[in-house]
């Protein structure tokens, strides 16, 4: 058997796969995080457990779709009780739910999506919600339910940016690996400066990503801090915005400029452009879930500090 917990500066003791522990007076089988892809039933009735009706908003499938395979956030284990109830417990914090930490998360996105849609259907527009977008859902969900946990607990937790390279990996590879031939192949991302023809004949240049290098003033964070959403009456989270404008895009995107001089942004992996950086979406999301986390905190009387792993997010406690 095993217990929860670990020694002081090493990090939390994660148990494998199998390993019985005591807690709270029974035993608990420790499950493997990773499951069998939900069927197409399971991913309908979990729809209806969202709140979705898909008679009338099909498009929002992808959302319960999502919520089935997102991973766990760090730490935290499915697990088994003595009398065979599946629960997840955090073996950093010692908390317990019995349903998936994600599940709530995705339940109140419902409503930002419905909203996304109406105005879409209003407006003529097609709704979308390109893998990039949700990447990048999926990032902020689990950079929220990070904070504090890194390194066991404590310090200043950065916002886990979503990475292509992980839905790459889930969906068999992408970008690189070994080709029918038998010889390796790897994805090629042109250099700074490359010029290259795209769509109908025009011409883009790779700009270079210097994002981690660059310096925002002060009036550029309170620029896209007010772009991002964020009220002056909520100066903790300002660390949001300046992250945003310091973040590098994730790989393979790059930052491009067309002939006649507009900037968008194209990944050189699935051909997907966009006029927006591919990291705003995570950014407003992070704005949504961590407002909460400080409405909750000021309501306590706890102080909001980043990376304060007493500030959990309200209805995981």
């Amino acid at each position: 058997t095993a217990s929860p917990g670990g020694d002081a500066g090493v990090g939390p003791f994660i148990p494998a796969p199998g390993t019985m522990f005591e807690y709270e007076g029974g035993s608990s089988v420790v499950l493997s995080p990773h499951t069998e892809p939900a069927s197409e039933r399971e991913v309908v009735e979990y729809a209806g457990w969202l709140g979705l009706d898909l008679s009338v908003e099909p498009e929002l499938l992808w959302l319960s779709r999502e919520a089935l395979r997102a991973p766990l956030p760090p730490f935290w284990r499915p697990c088994n009780t003595q009398d065979g109830e599946i629960y997840y417990f955090n073996f950093s914090t010692g908390e317990s739910l019995w349903d998936h930490p994600m599940d709530g998360l995705f339940k109140r996105a419902v409503d930002g999506e419905r909203a996304r849609l109406r105005a879409s259907r209003e407006s003529g527009v097609p709704y979308e919600a390109p893998q990039s977008y949700i990447d990048a859902t999926v990032g902020a969900f689990l950079a929220h339910l990070s904070v504090g946990t890194a390194g066991g607990g404590g310090g200043e937790a950065e916002a886990a940016a979503p990475s292509s390279s992980s839905a790459a990996e889930g969906a068999g590879g992408g970008g690189s690996g070994e080709s029918q031939d038998g010889f390796p192949t790897k994805l090629v991302v042109p250099q700074a400066g490359t010029v290259f023809e795209y769509e109908g004949g025009g011409f883009s240049a790779v700009l270079e990503d210097n994002a981690d290098k660059y310096q925002p003033t002060e009036q550029e964070i309170t620029d896209y801090a007010q772009w991002l959403g964020l009220q002056a009456s909520e100066p903790e989270l300002r660390w949001i915005a300046r992250d945003g404008l310091t973040t590098p895009l994730p790989e393979p995107w790059r930052p491009c400029k067309t002939d006649s001089g507009d900037l968008y942004y194209f990944n050189f992996e699935t051909g997907e452009s966009t006029w927006e950086h591919p990291m705003d979406v995570f950014f407003k999301q992070l704005v949504v879930l961590e407002r909460d986390r400080l409405a909750h905190c000021r309501s306590r009387g706890v102080p909001y500090t980043r990376g304060n792993p007493s500030a959990a997010a309200p209805g995981t406690q």
